[in-house]
């Protein structure tokens, strides 16, 4: 079932870049997001992991901030719209469905959603996954929405952070 749904280091880090960001947006210090996204990081189960994937895990905390520092320089026109909820739960139930379908949008603002993707290369397109829970969240909010795509590329010179976004 669903609640078998194990999680990944990539969805941690996923989590606590949101995490660290919603601090950002509440007030908070970098100082506080970053701690804030480094617990959220740490709630994931290191007991099974072989020793790559802690080195993997590791990069992930010590690049925390990098990328809510990239998220953060390109939230701030979003600022604008008014933060209603982060993480906040969306239902609707088509008419050719039996069963309610709904989400968590990253952060609800007040006409525009946006869900955060931390990605390790930028996709050529929308994979159908997410254009489907786009199209839920469009559904279930009556707001136009946006991906938001951090990505982190690793040339010669050091790792570079890139902010994409997807409609």
């Amino acid at each position: 079932g669903i609640s078998d749904f194990k999680t990944s280091d990539y969805l941690q880090r996923g989590k606590g870049v949101e995490s660290g960001l919603e601090c950002l947006l509440q007030g908070g210090s970098e100082e506080d997001a970053l701690e804030v996204a480094r617990k959220e990081l740490m709630n994931f189960k290191q007991g099974d992991l072989n020793e790559a994937q802690l080195v993997k895990l590791e990069d992930h905390f010590n690049s925390l901030g990098a990328y809510i520092k990239c998220c953060w320089d390109n939230y701030q026109k979003f600022k604008f719209f008014g933060l209603k909820s982060s993480q906040a739960k969306v239902s609707m139930q088509p008419d050719f469905c039996s069963f309610e379908l709904y989400g968590y949008v990253d952060f609800l603002w007040g006409k525009l959603w946006t869900d955060l993707k931390i990605l390790g290369s930028k996709p050529s397109q929308l994979s159908q996954g997410y254009c489907v829970q786009g199209s839920v969240y469009d559904m279930a909010t009556s707001y136009p929405g946006v991906f938001t795509i951090v990505v982190r590329n690793s040339p010669k010179t050091g790792h570079v952070y890139k902010y994409y976004e997807e409609h």
